[in-house]
């Protein structure tokens, strides 16, 4: 391959990867909004677990999160590098040090899907026992941690 082939196609990707950041970052309205953290967590995967892979940051990480439009939470646990992308805007998770857990913040006044709202407050009803820390997880946004 002649080195221009090479520069170009090194170009293209970095356009591709700048095209797709732009994306997710307008998606997401980042002036207003990101994403909820909550450290020392992981997610346990689940029958409503996306993907899960390597990646080499919890900002690549996030970034796959938002261009799935289905995705409500990501972990990245940086011991392992595992990314694990949810659609579950409630998941199981687990302690775990080198985690962080991040949730899309919509910005929006509207409740989660699967929660119902109530003048301006959303609820969430569930089969499921949860212990506090579980439920911490589902609402980060609404509790003090």
């Amino acid at each position: 391959m002649k080195s221009w082939e090479v520069t170009s196609n090194v170009v293209r990707s970095i356009a591709f990867i700048l095209l797709m950041t732009t994306l997710c970052l307008a998606q997401l309205n980042t002036n207003k909004q990101g994403f909820v953290n909550t450290k020392g967590r992981k997610i346990l995967p689940s029958n409503s677990t996306l993907k899960i892979e390597t990646a080499t940051s919890s900002i690549a990480c996030s970034t796959l999160c938002c261009m799935l439009g289905s995705c409500c939470y990501a972990s990245y646990d940086k011991k392992t590098r595992q990314c694990i992308l949810e659609e579950s805007c409630c998941p199981q998770s687990e302690l775990s040090g080198e985690a962080l857990m991040m949730m899309k913040n919509t910005g929006s006044s509207q409740c989660l899907n699967g929660w119902f709202q109530n003048g301006n407050k959303c609820y969430f009803f569930s089969d499921e026992i949860r212990n506090w820390t579980d439920a911490k997880v589902c609402t980060p946004a609404l509790v003090k941690q």
